[in-house]
């Protein structure tokens, strides 16, 4: 049984409407495509917008497994932001501090 939201919303459909779930592991449920097709497009708009204007740091936690509707991983993904904000925390003490500070 999947936990969590998902695992709810896969259920309803499930008894709602059979063809949005996918019980086979192989075959993608029209829930899955759906969802990766958002994750794409914000990928998408993401690179677009930053090529413009690029950050002066960027902080990337890995949450590449934890899925759209996954929010029970809460706690999972807040760490990966923690663990990532460790390996940029002297670029932003460095960028924050009063030398760089423009007046």
């Amino acid at each position: 049984e999947q936990a969590g939201l998902t695992g709810k919303i896969k259920q309803l459909f499930r008894e709602g409407v059979p063809a949005l779930v996918s019980d086979n592991g192989d075959t993608p449920s029209l829930l899955d495509v759906v969802t990766e097709s958002i994750d794409i497009m914000q990928l998408r708009v993401m690179r677009s917008r930053m090529a413009g204007d690029p950050p002066e740091i960027m902080i990337r936690p890995r949450t590449s497994d934890i899925g759209f509707l996954e929010f029970h991983r809460g706690t999972e993904a807040i760490e990966a932001g923690k663990v990532a904000a460790e390996k940029v925390k002297e670029d932003l003490r460095l960028y924050f501090s009063p030398d760089q500070c423009v007046p």
